[in-house]
């Protein structure tokens, strides 16, 4: 078919690069196999303050502003250290995913011209190596990931909505209980599977921080909490302001 002729075009053009990259090549995959991160104490990396600040609903002039203290994001640097792999397996034509159940070792098992390969048996074994690790480093990265940017979104709701000044109270409302939910869905999720996961990151010698991560989306979710009460009391001084009855009942929720 045409796409799999486009297929094999694309895969002999890779096939090229790999092969004069070959150097580079081996050194990425020696070392993704043996790169080691210091198992740090959480306890013991200094927090950040986070500030929030935002205008009181009903036209009052007034703002609000909060402070909490943020805990470090402890997978911060297996992270960051992964998105610069990725950067440089897309420059080297090396596929952060195989096709079907191919690996990285039968990825390099390319013909020479004249018979055998460019990559040898031990070099391929290496690769094979590197790409078992690499899927235990995305679900690492991507756990990581998740926890964390769904801990500094409920951090930041409050005055990413405090904007939307034209967005009435029960659409707030939804947006808080929405981000709740996913919130403690994400947790559920990462929490049944958190020794399975654990296992696997220790077998592949990755820091011991799924547990911190999830602990650091526990403690971002009473942002939300303490939002909806401003809200709340926000609604109620109105409500107590109206100068009729008439008017206090049609802000009367229902």
């Amino acid at each position: 078919s045409f796409e799999e002729m486009v297929r094999r075009q694309l895969r002999k053009k890779a096939n090229a690069v790999l092969v004069r990259k070959k150097a580079e090549v081996l050194a990425l995959v020696r070392r993704l196999n043996a790169e080691r991160f210091d198992l740090w104490d959480a306890s013991t990396l200094l927090p950040r303050v986070s500030l929030g600040v935002g205008a009181r609903g009903g036209g009052g002039g007034g703002i609000w502003l909060t402070m909490e203290v943020v805990p470090v994001n402890v997978a911060a640097e297996v992270i960051d250290w992964y998105r610069a792999l990725v950067s440089q397996l897309e420059g080297l034509c090396l596929p952060l995913e195989c096709e079907k159940a191919e690996t990285w070792g039968e990825r390099l098992a390319i013909p020479r011209k004249g018979g055998g390969l460019h990559f040898g048996e031990p070099e391929r074994r290496e690769a094979a190596a590197a790409y078992a690790r690499l899927g235990v480093l995305y679900e690492f990265v991507s756990l990581s990931s998740q926890l964390a940017e769904r801990a500094e979104a409920c951090r930041r709701l409050a005055a990413v909505l405090a904007a939307q000044q034209d967005l009435p109270p029960d659409k707030v409302m939804d947006k808080y209980k929405q981000l709740q939910r996913q919130a403690l869905a994400l947790t559920a999720h990462f929490e049944e599977e958190l020794p399975s996961l654990r296992e696997r990151f220790a077998a592949a010698y990755l820091p011991d921080t799924a547990a911190a991560s999830l602990e650091g989306l526990h403690r971002a979710l009473p942002s939300l909490l303490d939002a909806v009460v401003r809200l709340c009391d926000e609604e109620y001084d109105a409500w107590c302001a109206e100068s009729t009855e008439a008017r206090k009942r049609f802000r009367t929720p229902r």
